[in-house]
């Protein structure tokens, strides 16, 4: 689907890859970072998780998690204005990446 999104990034309590230009999220994270961006005709590149495959749209961003913080990715607020779907993955480069987690919709 193609619409605007907000995505949220947060420390909570208890056609070709994107990977390669993924954009750069900096941040402690303590305070939430939002960014605000539009789907357009970029593909995923790469089949990664099940829900993710080479021909989807999407958007690739990179984080910067500290070890042992649990994370809050969210799109669900009110700029966005689709159904989203997301995915965690992790890896040393675009070559070798596994999936953590992925969601299609809310639980």
């Amino acid at each position: 689907e193609e619409g605007h999104y907000q995505l949220t990034v947060s420390f909570s309590d208890p056609s070709y890859s994107g990977c390669g230009s993924a954009i750069d999220i900096a941040g402690d994270y303590y305070t939430p970072v939002s960014v605000n961006g539009v789907i357009g005709d970029n593909r995923i590149g790469i089949d990664v998780c099940s829900e993710f495959e080479y021909y989807n749209y999407g958007v690739w961003y990179k984080i910067h998690p500290q070890p042992g913080h649990q994370m809050s990715i969210s799109t669900c607020n009110s700029a966005t204005n689709f159904d989203t779907r997301l995915a965690v993955i992790s890896g040393t480069d675009c070559l070798d990446l596994y999936c953590i987690d992925e969601n299609d919709d809310d639980y």
